[in-house]
């Protein structure tokens, strides 16, 4: 089980540069979960600021479009973090997090992750790093998406 952990973690971009004492103390505030199809994981909105790492599965993120319908921005595949957004500002919940087929997450919260951040810097240091790069890397993707479908509307 831990053996596990640790090598899911080691794969994972937001955790490269730890060496494996450092994944040691981020397998232990991560908790395994399991889904079933058809269930949230957590809801727009929703004021919980827990970070999640889909191990197996696939997992939908989708947003609300008025009353009635709802628009899937992504599907999350194993080895990729979400709910990264609330984890960093603590806001509400942007989208909500649907299950499409039976899955195993690991989920950290936000209070365990600050707390290692505070007692060990380098990995606060690492894993804000790569968090930065992720989520530049998304903002780049939507603004490329955006841009896209602009050009499109304007042909």
């Amino acid at each position: 089980e831990s053996l596990e952990i640790l090598s899911i973690l080691k794969n994972l971009e937001l955790f490269a540069g730890l060496n494996d004492l450092e994944l040691k103390e981020i397998a232990v505030i991560a908790k395994e979960e399991k889904f079933k199809e058809g269930q949230e994981i957590f809801h727009e909105k929703s004021t919980e600021s827990d970070l999640f790492i889909l191990v197996e599965g696939r997992v939908q993120v989708k947003v609300a479009l008025g009353k009635r319908d709802e628009a899937t921005l992504h599907t999350i595949l194993p080895g990729k973090l979400f709910g990264e957004f609330a984890f960093i500002d603590k806001e509400p919940r942007s989208a909500t997090a649907f299950v499409i087929q039976d899955s195993r997450v690991f989920r950290i919260t936000r209070s365990s992750m600050i707390e290692l951040f505070e007692k060990n810097n380098r990995i606060g240091y690492i894993v804000m790093k790569q968090m930065s790069f992720i989520l530049a890397r998304r903002i780049r993707q939507t603004a490329h998406e955006l841009k896209t479908s602009l050009m499109w509307e304007h042909s």
